[in-house]
């Protein structure tokens, strides 16, 4: 009985080490993911905000007013 016992803690020991390594290496594989998903998202946030400035400084009153209207409509929103 004793040594059944020992077998069975031996095997639940395995079975516990080779899940958490499987969760482990799934974990590493999530991050590297996730940290590729951030660098994607980073440049096309990057180029949008490129191509905003350029449309800013290509038409400036029109911006302005933009940028004015906004500001309204969110200080009126707060109320």
């Amino acid at each position: 009985m004793g040594s059944t016992m020992k077998h069975t803690a031996r095997d639940l020991a395995q079975n516990v080490a080779e899940t958490a390594g499987g969760m482990r290496e799934r974990a590493q594989d999530l991050a590297s993911a996730a940290a590729g998903k951030v660098s994607d998202a980073t440049a096309v946030v990057g180029e949008s905000t490129d191509s905003l400035v350029d449309m800013a400084r290509r038409y400036p009153v029109p911006a302005l007013l933009l940028g004015l209207g906004t500001g309204y409509m969110l200080a009126s929103s707060k109320r």
